[in-house]
């Protein structure tokens, strides 16, 4: 098939990659979805949109679905990347001898490669020749979206070719798409604040008050700045569109994954059977994981990520990790940020 401006490929069928190819195609563009499950492909090809992700919503009629990533590749110009991050790399290193330096790649994935943190957008670049890369993040509950509900993503790049792409393919009634230069920063902010979202469903969970959410998405949100600076992000990254504009949409919504999870597993479900019951990927779980390792190596403070990690991975009671929470040794807000 021939490469076409006009034809975007977006990489995942679940829900956000599907809504993301609605958008396109609602600009006036093809979007061809790949993806790994056929029941997925066969029933956006049969006109059926994605009843698995995205039940009793319909989808344009330029939107096509194949499980052939070659097929994609060689007919768009333009890839959004939307895979679970455990598959990047390998998805990445496949799709690899298909991609051209002329592409445009924009990764949506909200999450981190371990060990080390790697961005997933940073991947694409050490497996691929593709080299106009960005990374798109934001409060972006694909249902809502879907239905309806207006939102704004922040789409980072060190080219400006690629946010204008971003722009031309994605801006419209439903999202109004802002541009970053701090790609580290938007996509530690996709990544990051999935483990506090996943502590806010345990706060609900647990019958907390909005005191207790407030405060501990407050704190969380100290914790991925001072992170972020540690990674090379920019520090009002984080107070924007990309950081608590996403913090607060994915920890207050039972729309959220990571929010459901929390509050599953704060009723008592393991963390595995949590994830099983959502359907799609969790991806603060494995991002708890990854930050906890990474700040116990660096000596990063970080005591609200790394209590999640007690809690999910080592098997604490949350009341009691909240109790120790409550109890360190901080006096002045200002001098621990």
């Amino acid at each position: 098939m021939k490469r076409n401006g006009k034809t975007v490929g977006v990489l995942g069928g679940g829900s956000w990659g599907t809504a993301l190819a609605e958008l396109v195609a609602r600009n006036g563009h093809r979007a061809m979805v790949w993806t790994i499950e056929d029941d997925v492909a066969d029933s956006i090809g049969d006109g059926q949109g994605n009843p698995k992700y995205l039940p009793g919503l319909e989808l344009n009629e330029r939107v096509s679905a194949t499980t052939d990533l070659q097929e994609v590749l060689q007919a768009s110009a333009t890839v959004l990347s939307v895979i679970p991050s455990k598959a990047v790399r390998s998805v990445a290193a496949e799709a690899s001898a298909f991609l051209l330096p002329s592409h445009v790649v924009i990764s949506a994935t909200k999450g981190l490669e371990s060990p080390g943190l790697k961005r997933m957008s940073r991947i694409f670049e050490e497996e691929t020749c593709v080299r106009k890369i960005g990374a798109l993040s934001g409060p972006n509950l694909a249902v809502e979206i879907m239905r309806g509900s207006p939102a704004a993503t922040v789409v980072a790049s060190e080219f400006e070719e690629v946010i204008l792409r971003a722009h031309d393919l994605l801006n419209g009634s439903l999202l109004r798409v802002y541009g970053s230069y701090d790609r580290a920063g938007v996509e530690l902010c996709g990544a990051l604040k999935n483990i506090y979202a996943i502590g806010a469903g345990m706060a609900s969970g647990l019958g907390f008050g909005q005191n207790a959410t407030a405060f501990f998405l407050t704190r969380g949100l100290a914790e991925m700045r001072r992170l972020g600076s540690l990674l090379g992000a920019t520090g009002e990254t984080f107070n924007g569109i990309a950081g608590i504009g996403d913090l607060l949409a994915t920890a207050s919504s039972t729309l959220s994954r990571n929010f459901r999870l929390g509050r599953a597993v704060s009723g008592g479900m393991g963390v595995e059977e949590a994830a099983r019951s959502l359907g799609q990927v969790a991806e603060g779980v494995p991002t708890t994981s990854a930050v906890n390792d990474y700040a116990g190596t660096h000596g990063v403070d970080m005591p609200q990520a790394q209590a999640m990690y007690r809690i999910l991975f080592e098997g604490e009671a949350p009341m009691d990790v909240v109790a120790d929470l409550m109890k360190r040794r901080h006096l002045f807000e200002e001098r621990d940020r």
